[in-house]
């Protein structure tokens, strides 16, 4: 996680109910006690304000906390993949890779706060593929690994490419493997927030995010996600139809 004021009130507003209603009611004293700067309360107190809306009319009052925390996430995206790269250089590596850490897929008692964007660890590494800079961090630091499937969720055959099963850091380990049930909750990857539907689980005629070039700076983030289980729709390809009217 980053240890610094904005982002960690960040973490506190994604797990903190009463620290939501805290700095929606009063965001400057709000703020202020959080030591965050003029400029950042600024920016985080007009994002929030201005999310987006749960009702069905697109008139309710009062939105719920899950539309205010949507912003704040939106935020927290935003920092940390401007960070990525400039963290990685300050600690003299080619990329950073961030995984968000939640409670709930731990095995055993975990020293994490529960929620998709509550808590982070950054560890930064060499290579030039996802599969590179991984194994290199794996090798050069104690606090991170991970496995892989050793069968194709689909088939139930040996997997002829790699899928992530489960990441262990600080000795606590994490496990969300894909099944061939939809909505089941599984590891989820990006680069620098681009994500390709083509290689989520990397199996059959898609490709592993093992050998996923990178070009140097890049932040890989691995999180958890499960559209259907957490009440989102299924995730669907667009054929960019609904935004022509845009062009």
């Amino acid at each position: 996680m980053l240890h610094q004021p904005l982002p960690q009130y960040l973490n506190k507003l994604n797990q903190d109910d009463d620290a939501l209603r805290a700095f929606l009611a009063d965001p400057i004293k709000e703020a202020d006690a959080a030591n965050l700067s003029k400029a950042e309360r600024a920016v985080l107190r007009r994002v929030v304000t201005t999310g987006s809306n749960g009702s069905v009319n697109g008139y309710s009052i009062v939105k719920p906390l899950a539309a205010y925390r949507q912003a704040v996430q939106l935020m927290q995206n935003v920092i940390h993949n401007n960070m990525g790269g400039a963290l990685a250089s300050g600690a003299g590596a080619d990329h950073t890779v961030l995984v968000y850490l939640q409670q709930q897929y731990a095995n055993n008692l975990p020293h994490y706060p529960n929620g998709t964007y509550s808590w982070c660890q950054y560890f930064y590494g060499n290579g030039d593929t996802i599969g590179e800079v991984m194994d290199d961090i794996a090798a050069n630091n104690p606090n991170f690994s991970y496995t892989n499937l050793a069968n194709d969720p689909s088939t139930g055959q040996p997997l002829t490419v790699p899928i992530i099963k489960s990441f262990t850091t600080y000795g606590t380990t994490y496990t969300a493997p894909p099944t061939a049930t939809a909505g089941v909750p599984f590891w989820f990857w990006s680069v620098d927030g681009k994500a390709s539907p083509t290689v989520i689980h990397g199996s059959g005629a898609n490709k592993s995010y093992y050998d996923h070039q990178l070009q140097p700076g890049q932040t890989i983030v691995w999180q958890i996600i499960a559209p259907t289980k957490r009440g989102f729709p299924h995730c669907e390809l667009s054929d960019g139809t609904h935004a022509r009217a845009l062009a």
